[in-house]
């Protein structure tokens, strides 16, 4: 039970404040908060009273990239200095603090921390930083099937009444009505055969249109560049995307495009009609940050024609196209693509600046005699002062 009160304690002290991104796990899609704790929050107490006990308990205390200036964790190194520890500082400029240590090193954590791996012998894994964009895309067609079923069901309507207006003159021709009868009976028959075969015929037709609609109707698409987060948060170490089409896309005359600015970055186009597939190039502008040799990165990307569409569900009346307030379209397709953006290995800097340190080392050796011989020489030449006597009383 105080596990519990400690752990409640611990966290009503940070803010939970929701981050604007969405967690990438398959099948969650929530909100994430953050864990920081913010300026106005105060320390956890529990936790703060265990980081004192083991500040007083440690023998060295290694302070790296801190200014030393915020309370009450500024004054957490000094507990290790009053019992009887010792203090090192690495810092680029001058702490508060540096006057109790009994190290100060004004120079990059890094380097310093390779040199203690070295010292430790123990190796440095390799940094790599990776990071993920995704590209979806929504498709429709621009004339749907269900319209030219329509329009054949309307062509096949037409042909039965047009036989039936062209047998109608052939039932009384000159005959007596018994045979007159008959023959109308006959006529009717055949004239029934045949709008069958017709219907049937421009049943098939219209399925045929309806399978076929996809490669001879026009189509057009969206292309959406987003972060796995979510819609509108920022893509990690992209500035802008350069979407270019090659092959028969561009050859049909779509036109290339620079995105950048607020996010989610769309494009839309249109297809002309027996344009299947859509093949397109998308080069990313990293930012500054990344390394010089990875400042770009490039995803190819294809998008095919809608087969099919929405169609007239049986009762004869079509679905409803509208959505919901807020509710966003599900992308036709998706497709996430992650590249490198960052690489170190410390092992060939580590060797570099333990060479340089051996070099300076041996150099400072090297001088250490030669500015010694003119302080002892100094010191050699200077008359003893004789000790004054005085006189007793």
């Amino acid at each position: 039970m105080l596990t519990r009160l400690v752990l409640l304690d611990c966290w009503a002290q940070v803010g939970f404040k929701q981050t604007g991104r969405r967690c990438t796990k398959p099948g969650c899609r929530g909100m994430l908060v953050d864990h920081i704790l913010d300026w106005e929050d105060a320390l956890p107490p529990a936790e703060l009273k265990a980081t004192e006990q083991h500040a007083s308990s440690a023998g060295p205390s290694l302070c790296l990239g801190t200014s030393l200036q915020i309370i009450p964790a500024a004054n957490l190194p000094l507990r290790t200095v009053r019992s009887g520890g010792k203090l090192a500082i690495v810092n680029l400029q001058a702490t508060p603090k540096d006057k109790k240590a009994h190290c100060v090193i004004h120079a990059r954590v890094d380097e310093v921390m390779s040199v203690m791996m070295h010292q430790l012998d123990i190796p440095i894994p390799a940094y790599t930083r990776t990071d993920r964009v995704q590209l979806s895309h929504t498709a429709k067609l621009t004339s749907s099937s269900s319209q030219q079923q329509q329009h054949a069901e309307e062509d096949s309507s037409d042909n039965e009444e047009e036989q039936q207006r062209q047998q109608a003159p052939h039932d009384t021709n000159g005959v007596s009505r018994p045979e007159a009868g008959a023959a109308s009976t006959d006529s009717m028959q055949k004239a029934s055969e045949t709008a069958a075969d017709g219907k049937a015929g421009s049943m098939a037709a219209a399925a045929a249109a309806a399978i076929g609609s996809a490669s001879s109707s026009s189509w057009s698409f969206t292309l959406c560049i987003s972060s796995l987060h979510g819609l509108s948060c920022p893509l990690p170490m992209v500035a802008s995307a350069s979407v270019s089409f090659s092959g028969a896309a561009a050859a049909a005359g779509l036109k290339p495009r620079q995105l950048s600015g607020q996010l989610p970055w769309r494009l839309t186009r249109s297809c002309p009609a027996g344009l299947q597939q859509v093949a397109l190039q998308v080069q990313f502008a990293l930012v500054e940050a990344a390394d010089e040799g990875r400042r770009s990165a490039s995803v190819q990307y294809v998008i095919d024609q809608p087969q099919q569409v929405d169609q007239q569900p049986a009762g004869g009346r079509p679905r409803s196209t509208r959505r919901a307030a807020g509710e966003q379209q599900q992308p036709d397709g998706s497709q996430v693509f992650e590249f490198v953006t960052q690489q170190l290995y410390y092992t060939e800097r580590q060797q570099q600046l333990i060479a340089q340190l051996q070099a300076s080392a041996e150099e400072s050796r090297r001088a250490a005699p030669a500015a010694a011989e003119p302080a002892a020489a100094a010191a050699a030449g200077k008359p003893r002062k004789r000790p004054s006597s005085k006189s007793s009383a």
